[in-house]
């Protein structure tokens, strides 16, 4: 409401001293008729209002600014109509931008010449804001479109939302093609069940991977190894943003590792074991001195036999695709020690394990091979542990962690096996397979993001600790676990 106090004049000189835009009075020729700019806004003008008034563009700007601003005037006058436009100045010897309202006006016969209100904002800080965010959207493209991974975002209906150009370069789709394409016929007949419980796995849990078959548009079959994780734009829009990986070598690398494990582990076996079937029926038949030296023989095919059963769980543990899962610790190292309760029972073997009795319901997040990773470690301490040898089992549970430690009595792993938790240890021409037990270890546990260490105790024995991240804890601080520890619960 208006202020009856307040004369036209003083009603006017409080707008413009309320007024942060800058503001003119144009006639149809480009010169300025009135000037309305306060003390704080006159710094955005090109020259001073007193300057300004009775000139015309002509007289103020260069010959191309002076064309573009009285074409923009005398559009808005012919067509009545209010008109927005962007434009730059060197205001003070600093660059800025203006954003120009232009709105029309007319004496009251309308039939006078013309004249416009110009209002300009300075929009300086938005356009340098603005200008940033498109830089950085044009670098993030680019390293996007640089990834030679198949990267791909899906709406919650599995319709795709954007995409890399990588994807169409293996699938041989437009862009096009792709903004319309049901995903499904991306992958082989077999493997478009597989492809949509991967995205519903994606859906229900927050996070997924799995393998699937794409078929290219010439028909052309690859297998890939995808990866999907949920994630909110800013929009409040739930996406599902995912990575897919050509696995091709690597399945043809599997395939050769497979053929190798099974001549080793048949073929190989087989054959020893006939030639140590062989020497066992010799055995009665023979004089002391020559059995005397046959024993090594078949000791040494015993050990021979040993090796190809322990690589064989080597293969089978990388070849196998496992993801991290939560599992009751104490649940997990009762039935691993059970087998060897047998032994203790018959004075061979002493298992102190009053601490696994502790543990029970307390959440680990690893991958389901943990088990084997414990198994090898206490046969490895028995056969370390000299005559009639103790094990002792601890555990140290903390808020995030847990620490289970496999401590021997005998004089301890051998320190060229022992590195092999640890560190790379040199495979030298006289690098052995007595270690192999120890390697499937290290792996198991790299792969459940967790981290081997190994130490003397005091009586000279070995102390190996397996270290696991604990589920429900609270999130690690900095210094805590290992460098590659991850946010609990997120297990892919």
């Amino acid at each position: 409401m208006t202020d009856p106090s307040l004369t036209p004049a003083e009603e006017l000189e409080a707008l413009i001293t309320a007024f942060p835009d800058v503001g003119f009075l144009i006639d149809e020729d480009g010169r300025y008729v009135e000037v309305l700019a306060n003390p704080n806004s006159e710094d955005l003008l090109a020259e001073p209002p007193s300057a300004l008034v009775g000139r015309r563009f002509e007289d103020v700007f260069d010959e191309a600014t002076a064309d573009r601003f009285l074409a923009a005037v005398r559009t808005a006058i012919d067509t009545g109509e209010s008109r927005n436009f962007q434009y730059d100045l060197e205001v003070a010897g600093e660059h800025r931008t203006f954003e120009a309202n232009l709105t029309p006006v007319r004496d009251d016969d309308d039939e006078g010449p013309g004249s416009v209100i110009w209002v300009a904002r300075d929009v300086t800080e938005r356009e340098r804001y603005r200008r940033e965010i498109e830089r950085q959207e044009r670098y993030m493209r680019a390293l996007i479109d640089s990834i030679d991974d198949f990267f791909f975002v899906l709406d919650r209906e599995a319709t795709f939302v954007d995409w890399n150009s990588t994807v169409n370069d293996l699938t041989g789709y437009s862009d096009a093609e792709l903004a319309s394409i049901d995903p499904g016929d991306l992958f082989t007949a077999e493997d478009v069940d597989r492809a949509a419980t991967l995205i519903e796995e994606v859906l229900g849990t927050g996070r997924a991977t799995g393998e699937a078959t794409i078929l290219t548009k010439d028909g052309e079959q690859i297998p890939f190894e995808f990866t999907g994780s949920l994630f909110e734009n800013p929009r409040g829009e739930t996406l599902i943003v995912g990575i897919g990986r050509d696995v091709t070598r690597r399945k043809e690398r599997e395939q050769q590792i497979r053929v190798v494990e099974r001549v080793l582990r048949h073929n190989v076996r087989n054959e020893m074991t006939v030639a140590k079937g062989g020497l066992d029926a010799l055995t009665g038949d023979l004089p002391a001195a020559t059995q005397d030296r046959i024993d090594p023989i078949v000791a040494a095919l015993d050990d021979l036999l040993d090796v190809t059963e322990r690589t064989h769980r080597v293969f089978d543990e990388l070849l196998t695709a496992h993801s991290r899962q939560v599992f009751d610790l104490g649940e997990i190292l009762r039935e691993v020690l059970e087998p060897y309760r047998s032994h203790a029972s018959n004075g061979d073997v002493e298992i102190d394990d009053a601490e696994v009795r502790d543990v029970e319901g307390v959440p680990i997040v690893a991958t389901p091979s943990i088990r084997r990773a414990f198994d090898e470690l206490l046969e490895n301490a028995i056969d370390h542990g000299g005559t009639d040898p103790t094990v002792t089992i601890s555990v140290d549970c903390r808020p995030n962690r847990v620490v289970v430690r496999v401590i021997d009595d005998g004089p301890g792993i051998p320190p060229e096996d022992a590195t092999v938790l640890t560190e790379d240890p040199e495979q030298t021409p006289l690098f052995h397979g007595s270690g192999l037990g120890l390697w499937l270890v290290r792996w198991i546990v790299t792969r459940s993001r967790g981290t081997v260490r190994t130490h003397q105790h005091e009586a000279g024995s070995t102390v190996v600790e397996i270290e696991l991240q604990r589920h429900g804890g609270p999130e690690p601080t900095e210094g805590q676990g290992p460098a590659n520890d991850r946010a609990v619960g997120d297990l892919d």
